[in-house]
């Protein structure tokens, strides 16, 4: 026998019968009860005549003929460690479940959000007295705050800080700051699982009635936005009501901060509509602390007349109290400043630094706007030139003509500060900064995950050391990881404003960044690195030195991403040939094309993306004549692969796919074999083609470097005998 146990304390080991364990096999990923043998079981509830066999107390009382191999028994009675089946070779608790369903990187203390902003010492009075009035009196006639402003004026900043006030005096529950530039951060589904885990590791009593909930049903994480919440937030607190529990004496705070920036407009005024519906249930011992954009969406689902009595909205106006919070902000900066620079600043007399006049000036550029002056005081300190004397002195010259805009529209200064920053950039640097600018604000829209500085310089081919000097002038817009942390970090802005500022033309004008540009940049690079994966995993099929310098490339590249070489060929590829028949197409992307070893690709996927779009996009004509073709033009590649094709088909012919009509995919017709060559010379590959319908059809890739193979043949063979159906 050879049993793990899993179970809370000895003395509970008398409490159970053998009906009350799970009995966990790893190696079979399955959960039953009772008797197990591997390859054979059946449930088993032992009986009171068979007590004895094993004594008359314990788990095991009275049960025999049984045998158990690497099996692991789990205390059902602490409701927290249920299991769920997690594959064929292992299980994991609920709990663990649920994180992954979550997103810990917008979480309060999230290391991806470290530092995170926090209000200045003695500012935000008012609304600080206001928000601590709402939660710590006794009775709740409003459930939900919404505590909204523009950009800028320091919502996540309130947010924090609060949420460690509430957390210091046990009253908060949970906390998800979204972020729009970060795909898992922003997904409307990971809210509510991160939710309920925060809610569940402060109290014990939820955490019993939710992990019992989804022990029974798993599919709860997958589900729609409204069935998680009804799930795993209404569900736990009713199920505890029901037998007359309390989950709490005073209600929890949930904190949701930016929610304009969940990436589904819908999923934003659901979840209003979600909140509004929690806060009516007396038995949902919550408060909800939502603060966002005033959005003209949300300020619609807020306005429903049903909300009115559940809920206050606060507004964070640019008013003389918040100037002066920033003044104080910006002077207690530039002491610390001072302080750490003693040794290249010259103190005056008075010991102030900056001067009064100089002061005044960054003063009413900032206008009361937190964004504009945490970006003034990364300027001044940049510590990749380390000298705040100077950059004061730059700075200054960059406001002279903010006195008026600042005062009259701190935003509209906010823009013309950014756009300074960026003509900081030198000319020559500037297309390869904004390229990789490009590739983190659109990383989502080109459906890659978390993107790290390193993959960045992968996918686009940068040295570290251009990396390094397309970022030196942007650090204060633009948190930059050392090369040592490129590896694992991203790239990430201090504030949305300037993501917003650079997707608008209208507002950053020659420094705009155009989602299609990124689309067709993408592909090209995507299409390049691919090239290199294919060859190195392919070497019978390239030259010596070919797949030397593609293994040498990788190698070199390997050390500025976390992903292996298969996630490699995942992202790379089917993201960049995903992308290939919505990209704008221009000089380097036909290049690319033109240089790509088509007779390195598999059957499949692959081949039928490449064909689709040689022939919607009309390869031949932007690359050259008889790029895509269905005749012999170069003689030795081309006759080699007719000769291949020929010995697929058993000297059967087939006909060629018409490239000339305007769908010639669109005219395939349903059980007839067709085929097409792609590519230049000997690196081109011939495509046979066959399906049921335009939509549905399977390719076979045939190279010049090889006959086909015993697959490839019997591939074509069953596709005969279904035509003879």
């Amino acid at each position: 026998m050879n049993v793990r146990t899993s179970l809370r304390s000895p003395a509970i080991v008398d409490q159970l019968i053998l009906s009350d364990l799970v009995i966990a096999s790893p190696s079979a990923g399955e959960l039953i009860f009772g008797s197990y043998k591997p390859n054979a079981y059946k449930q088993t509830a032992m009986t009171s005549s068979q007590y004895g066999h094993f004594g008359t107390k314990g788990p095991f009382a009275g049960a025999h003929n049984f045998e158990m191999y690497k099996t692991k028994l789990i205390d059902r009675s602490c409701n927290h460690n249920y299991f769920i089946q997690g594959g064929t070779r292992y299980l994991r608790s609920v709990l663990d479940h649920l994180l992954a369903a979550g997103t810990p990187e917008a979480w309060l203390d999230a290391g991806a959000r470290h530092p995170p902003p926090k209000c200045h010492p003695g500012s935000r009075r008012t609304i600080k007295r206001k928000l601590e009035e709402w939660i710590f009196k006794l009775y709740h006639q409003q459930k939900i705050v919404w505590l909204r402003g523009s950009a800028g004026v320091g919502k996540s900043a309130i947010a924090q800080t609060f949420a460690e006030l509430a957390r210091e005096r046990g009253r908060l529950g949970a906390a998800y700051f979204f972020f729009a530039l970060d795909d898992r951060r922003s997904h409307p589904l990971r809210l509510v699982p991160s939710l309920a885990f925060q809610l569940a590791v402060l109290n014990e009593p939820y955490k019993q009635a939710l992990t019992h909930l989804l022990a029974t049903d798993p599919s709860i994480l997958y589900a729609a936005l409204h069935i998680q919440f009804q799930k795993l937030i209404i569900d736990p607190f009713s199920l505890l009501a029901s037998h007359s529990q309390q989950a709490t004496e005073e209600p929890y705070l949930v904190i949701i901060d930016g929610l304009d920036e969940c990436n589904d407009e819908r999923a934003q005024c659901e979840l209003v509509q979600l909140i509004n519906g929690a806060a009516q249930r007396k038995d949902v011992p919550l408060l909800w602390l939502v603060c966002s954009r005033p959005e003209s969406h949300l300020k619609y689902t807020f306005s429903r007349p049903d909300y009115s009595i559940l809920y206050d909205q606060q507004e964070l106006p640019i008013d003389d109290e918040t100037r002066e919070d920033v003044d104080r902000y910006l002077r207690d900066s530039f002491k610390n400043i001072l302080a750490s620079h003693r040794h290249v600043i010259a103190v005056p007399q008075d010991g102030c630094w900056p001067r009064q006049d100089d002061f005044d000036v960054i003063s009413r550029a900032s206008s009361g706007l937190f964004v504009f002056a945490s970006a003034v005081v990364r300027v001044v300190d940049d510590s990749s030139i380390s000298d705040p004397k100077i950059q004061l002195k730059s700075l200054l010259t960059m406001l002279k003509d903010f006195d008026d805009i600042g005062v009259r529209n701190p935003l509209q200064a906010l823009d013309i500060f950014y756009t300074r920053i960026l003509s900081k950039v030198p000319e020559h640097i500037l297309p390869l900064s904004t390229h990789i600018l490009g590739f983190y604000i659109y990383q989502d829209h080109l459906g890659l995950r978390y993107l790290t500085a390193g993959c960045i310089q992968f996918y686009c081919g940068i040295e570290e050391g251009d990396f390094v000097s397309a970022m030196q002038k942007l650090h204060s817009v633009v948190k930059v990881p050392s090369p040592e942390d490129a590896p694992e970090n991203q790239l990430s802005f201090y504030h949305r404003s300037f993501s917003d500022h650079l997707r608008s033309r209208r507002r950053s004008g020659k420094y705009h960044l155009p989602l299609e540009k990124f689309l067709s940049t993408f592909a090209t690079n995507g299409l390049r690195v691919y090239n290199q994966i294919l060859a190195w995993q392919r070497p019978n099929l390239v030259a010596f030195e070919e797949h030397a310098h593609s293994r040498t490339l990788l190698d070199k590249w390997s050390s500025r991403t976390n992903l292996t070489l298969p996630e490699l060929e995942a992202e790379v590829g089917v993201e960049a040939l995903g992308s290939l028949s919505r990209v704008e197409r221009d000089t380097d992307y036909f290049e690319v094309i033109r240089r790509f070893n088509f007779s390195l690709l598999e059957d499949g996927y692959d081949v039928k993306r490449f064909l689709e779009a040689a022939i919607h996009q009309d390869w031949n004509t932007n690359i050259g004549k008889g790029f895509i073709r269905t005749n012999a033009i170069d003689e030795v590649t081309d006759s080699q692969l007719f000769r291949h094709l020929s010995v697929l088909t058993g000297g059967k012919s087939i006909r060629p796919i018409d490239i000339t009509c305007a769908e010639p995919l669109g005219g395939l017709k349903p059980y007839i074999m067709e085929y097409a060559i792609l590519g230049e010379g000997s690196k081109s590959c011939l495509i046979c083609l066959y399906g049921k319908n335009a939509r549905d059809y399977h390719a076979i890739s045939l190279k010049a470097q090889a006959p086909p193979s015993t697959n490839e043949i019997s591939k074509f063979r069953r596709w005969e005998k279904e035509i003879r159906r």
